[in-house]
């Protein structure tokens, strides 16, 4: 963890020396830049935390084996392959806001597959914000 923060610190200094740099850092000084990148990676955070403990919550409290447990995972990452170029489209014809507040308005407990799950794996009913 140190030599990833002194490694983030000569990377700073280099970037700000440098004539051209490769991150201009005055980006960072636009608050809705910041909160876009912040807001990004926070949202990154939550989705690689999740992938990351959702086999280890199916393989001990469910009691799957580990290439079942990660097989049910497969479906998130080719969910997302799938929909990101359908979604780009909305969001260059209409802008962000009107494609990002249908996205947030559509949650699991909206998704129609879910009792298929149940009865075969036992799983309780994801969690609903």
């Amino acid at each position: 963890m140190a030599a990833s923060l002194a490694l983030f610190a000569v990377f700073i200094l280099r970037e700000r020396l440098t004539p051209h740099p490769l991150v201009d850092l005055s980006l960072f000084r636009t608050g809705r830049f910041s909160r876009g990148i912040g807001t990004g990676l926070l949202c990154y955070l939550v989705l690689f935390g999740i992938l990351f403990v959702t086999p280890l919550y199916l393989e001990v409290t469910h009691g799957l084996p580990s290439a079942q447990a990660v097989l049910m995972l497969t479906v998130l990452p080719v969910a997302l392959a799938l929909a990101a170029p359908a979604a780009g489209m909305p969001a260059d014809r209409f802008g962000i806001r009107l494609p990002t507040s249908v996205a947030w308005r559509w949650r699991p407990r909206h998704w129609p597959c879910w009792p298929l799950f149940q009865p075969i794996y036992g799983l309780p009913p994801p969690a609903c914000a």
